[in-house]
């Protein structure tokens, strides 16, 4: 019940249709709250309820912190709410309460403009009524008008300046707002003032998930669940705080109980299906995003959720379906773009993969992921210049990752640029002393550009790193069986490296083999050289090279670059 003066009070009592499951109601009338044929609190008119059992007399709801059964005569759906607070109106026109109570419905409805218009009234009428002012900052808020619904804060605890509710439902908003110092500092006030209810701790808990403190919030929700086990909302954040660890089996567990208690809120069902795709049960998760769709469609998220399980479970088409609906109903959010680029790509439509990235660089300029990506897709395309392009703006943002220097590199030697993917190579080498193929491909460019020496030493540092790179063991074993300047070549040690390239290639490599016949060619083994390039021209029959070695080995003459 309001504390506030009403002009008119009385019992009223809503013949309507019956309330369905899943339908938001307003409570029209004060009246109480039973659970297991006890009552357990009072539910206020104006409260904003959902229904998730009918019964001939009576409902269950659940609010934002409580759920019971209430009297069917006490709620009406909200647009019939209106009327019956319109009929008070026409009753008696400084009836408080009644437009407190139309403002809340006004609110739920997103039709704040109306709302504001009669909590104003109310207020005029009781400029004394702190649960007004509550009321009005609510729907400023909910209305964007950040400071003004603080102002209306300030003035509740003018009026009150121990009402918990204030600091509690202050708290809630500067949570919103980001400010999540400063509202716990509220649900702290609100705790020390004798409302350490669930409702508060399950707003603190929201507070230090914002801070990324999952341990702390789960301390407050168990304490809340603990206070009230049918608060179907502090199970749910406790699976949140969960899932934000990792920790994804005590998650399900907890929305299964936050479903159980309101198998009728369809955010359960998507972050459940979030938390089961995260597992790797994807058609559980595909159920859950089903049936959270079921009981509330449109919603993009949940599409675009289920769009990456199908794609997971390699559904292309319904994977494609699901991010076209995402982008249909929200056609601002970059990820559907990226996403839906990368299911094309996977699905060889680079082309429209690359339209996709473009409209998601559009959204968000700065997404490193999706201009790498495009950079690949351009590469695929041989849109050589392209790729580079993206690459470039890519180290605009970051100058510190290595891999991208390196495959800039890489398109530079496609280009035949040596001098710029050498210089590329070595700035990969400079913040990644360590990484191996970056002093591989170095090698491969200085030996290109006929650098043999400087190729050398790159190779060798390159095998110290990783002695399993098929390409570096290849590529300095021809250098040891054939470079011109004899003080490099070494052929016991190219034998010894073609022949582990080839072990690792399973001997199913043409070219392999034919670096390990040009080693043997080196030591002054021809009979070795000869078997092992006839090996080569079976696996590469149409090598013309390769015919060529044979002709010279059966000459007793080893290949020089």
């Amino acid at each position: 019940m309001l504390g506030i003066a009403v002009v008119a009070v009385f019992s009223t009592f809503v013949v309507g249709a019956a309330p369905r499951v899943g339908e938001r109601v307003a409570v029209v009338a004060d009246c109480e709250l039973i659970v297991d044929g006890q009552a357990v609190d009072e539910v206020s008119t104006g409260m904003i309820l959902k229904v998730t059992k009918v019964e001939a007399e009576r409902v269950w709801i659940i609010g934002e912190y409580r759920a019971g059964w209430v009297a069917r005569s006490r709620v009406a759906a909200l647009e019939q709410a209106v009327e019956e607070f319109a009929k008070r109106l026409r009753v008696s026109p400084d009836d408080v309460e009644a437009y407190y109570g139309r403002a809340a419905v006004y609110n739920a409805l997103e039709q704040y403009a109306s709302g504001l218009d009669d909590i104003n009234m109310a207020i005029k009428l009781d400029p004394n009524a702190a649960e007004c002012y509550l009321m009005r900052a609510a729907i400023r808020a909910r209305n964007g008008e950040f400071d003004k619904a603080m102002a209306d804060f300030s003035e509740i605890l003018r009026l009150d300046p121990e009402s918990s509710r204030a600091y509690h439902n202050r708290g809630v908003l500067r949570c919103e707002a980001g400010q999540t110092d400063l509202a716990i500092r509220d649900f702290n006030e609100a705790v020390r003032l004798g409302r350490r209810t669930a409702a508060v701790l399950n707003s603190r808990a929201i507070a230090y998930l914002a801070m990324g403190d999952a341990d702390r919030a789960i301390s407050d929700l168990d304490e809340a669940i603990r206070l009230d086990p049918a608060l179907a909302i502090a199970f749910f954040n406790r699976a949140t705080a969960y899932r934000r660890k990792g920790d994804l089996q005590p998650a399900i567990a907890d929305f299964d109980r936050a479903i159980a208690i309101d198998p009728a809120d369809a955010d359960f069902y998507s972050w459940r299906g979030l938390a089961w795709q995260e597992s790797g049960k994807l058609d559980k998760a595909i159920d859950d995003y089903n049936k959270s769709l079921e009981l509330e469609g449109g919603r993009a998220v949940v599409h675009y959720r289920r769009a990456l399980a199908w794609r997971s479970l390699k559904e292309c088409d319904r994977a494609m379906a699901d991010f076209d609906r995402a982008i249909a109903i929200d056609p601002t959010a970059e990820e559907f773009y990226s996403w839906r680029g990368l299911a094309l790509q996977e699905a060889g439509k680079v082309d429209r993969a690359i339209g996709d990235y473009s409209k998601s660089l559009e959204l968000k300029g700065d997404n490193t992921i999706v201009l790498y990506n495009r950079a690949l897709a351009w590469h695929s395309l041989k849109q050589y210049d392209r790729a580079i392009d993206d690459l470039t703006d890519l180290l605009k943002i970051d100058l510190s990752d290595a891999q991208i220097f390196h495959y800039r590199g890489t398109l530079w030697f496609v280009k035949s640029n040596f001098e710029k993917a050498a210089a590329d190579f070595s700035s990969a080498i400079r913040i990644d002393p360590k990484c191996a193929k970056a002093y591989g491909n170095r090698g491969y460019v200085f030996y290109k550009q006929n650098d043999f020496r400087r190729a050398a030493a790159d190779y060798q540092q390159a095998l110290q790193l990783n002695s399993s790179s098929v390409s570096v063991l290849n590529q300095y074993a021809w250098l040891l069986a054939t470079a011109s300047d004899a003080s490099l070549r070494d052929g016991n040690t190219a034998v010894r490296y073609a022949t582990k390239a080839c072990e690792l290639m399973k001997w199913e490599s043409a070219n392999v083999i034919d670096t390990l016949a040009a080693a043997y060619a080196e030591t002054n083994d021809f009979q070795s050289a000869i078997d092992y390039e006839r090996k080569a021209i079976k696996l590469k029959p149409d090598s013309e090279s390769f015919k060529a070695h044979i002709d010279c080995f059966q000459m007793q003459k080893a290949l020089r670059e």
